[in-house]
């Protein structure tokens, strides 16, 4: 018992002195307030929960970013693929369509080819047609930038030595008419056409403003036309020309419209 007794004595003085301690420490300490404590806990706890729910967007939001990010540089990737792929087709496209020095389309440059095949037998007629004055050729220098190129003709006159452009230039009373351009062009077109024969030339134009000299040239080479086995057909008001044609259809006028007439054998 005096053992239990010295004991608890020896609790006691320990609990004093923690007592004093305790009371030394919370000396001039003004008691809180715990419910406006509470409150302000509950207060950071939903500002917390807010801020976590704002990161939970954001971090959606960035990987939405991301996403398409990655997507954008595989379309930019796509691009330049296609944009190598295709620039000489594109290159290729704009000279075709015109994109030149020359202002020439391929279309054009194929016809301008072929038109120089049709104008070696053209300038051959045209020199004995004129007797050696006039002489076609195809202009290849671009005078417009605004327009296409390669097709135009140029005349160049032996006598002058001016060159004009077809068919504008200035003589046109001995001018080439445009009859014989079509027959070239006929003639061209057979040898182009897997050996078809034309056998019919109709001609509706051009005689009227040749001369004596040029109008007895034009019904030599019609004539010529003919003896080759080709029937040749001419709509003209032109009586030296109408002189000349053995077999006529003649359209006559009358109070009930017009009626044909034919004249010959």
């Amino acid at each position: 018992m005096e053992q239990g007794i010295r004991d608890w004595e020896n609790a006691l003085l320990l609990g004093r002195r923690a007592f004093e301690d305790s009371a030394s420490a919370i000396a001039g300490a003004v008691r809180p307030l715990l419910p406006a404590l509470e409150q302000a806990e509950l207060a950071a706890r939903e500002a917390r929960d807010a801020a976590v729910g704002d990161v939970r967007v954001l971090a959606d939001r960035r990987a939405t970013l991301e996403k398409a990010q990655q997507a954008l540089a595989q379309l930019l990737a796509e691009q330049a693929a296609l944009e190598a792929e295709y620039a000489v087709v594109g290159r290729l496209a704009r000279v075709a369509n015109g994109g030149n020095a020359y202002n020439l389309s391929l279309q054009r440059f194929v016809l301008s080819v072929l038109l120089d095949e049709v104008l070696v037998e053209a300038g051959h007629r045209l020199r004995v047609m004129s007797r050696g004055r006039y002489q076609l050729s195809r202009r290849e220098e671009v005078r417009d930038a605004r327009s296409k190129s390669g097709l135009e003709l140029d005349v160049e006159d032996a006598y002058t030595g001016r060159v004009a452009r077809w068919p504008r230039f200035p003589e046109a009373r001995v001018s080439w008419p445009r009859w014989r351009w079509r027959s070239d062009c006929r003639m061209w077109w057979q040898a182009h056409s897997g050996g078809i024969r034309l056998d019919t030339l109709f001609i509706d134009e051009g005689f009227g403003s040749l001369d004596a000299d040029a109008l007895d040239l034009a019904i030599r080479t019609l004539i010529d036309l003919q003896a080759s086995g080709r029937m040749v057909g001419i709509i003209s008001h032109v009586p030296e020309l109408k002189q000349q044609m053995d077999v006529q259809v003649v359209v006559e006028p009358g109070a009930s419209g017009s009626h044909l007439r034919l004249v010959g054998p």
